[in-house]
């Protein structure tokens, strides 16, 4: 079973059920989770760094590897690098991230 939102796990294809019974489990679930939604809220954040559909910028910020880079942390006492040491396409470095993350 691998997590999917938009997924109950009640109505995982692993169990005996039949397609009705299994659709009627999801748009239960589904239901509740628009409740859910309603009233706690969600987060919506979408990375820029793939979501980007201005070319120069997928190429600046080295969308070609489709994977951002990451710091090793192994080196620092205590996980603590100074900000020098993260990679520029980092999320950490990445101020357009940086302000979306704060907007959600």
């Amino acid at each position: 079973y691998v997590h999917d939102e938009h997924r109950s796990p009640y109505a995982s294809h692993l169990y005996q059920m039949n397609k009705k019974d299994l659709e009627e489990e999801q748009r239960m679930y589904a239901e509740k989770m628009s409740k859910v939604r309603e009233e706690w809220g969600a987060w919506n954040l979408s990375d820029p760094f793939y979501s980007d559909d201005d070319d120069d910028k997928k190429e600046k910020k080295g969308y070609a590897e489709k994977k951002r880079q990451h710091v090793d942390f192994s080196h620092a006492p205590y996980r603590d690098v100074s900000v020098d040491s993260f990679p520029d396409n980092s999320w950490q470095a990445d101020e357009e991230y940086t302000y979306a993350f704060i907007d959600e």
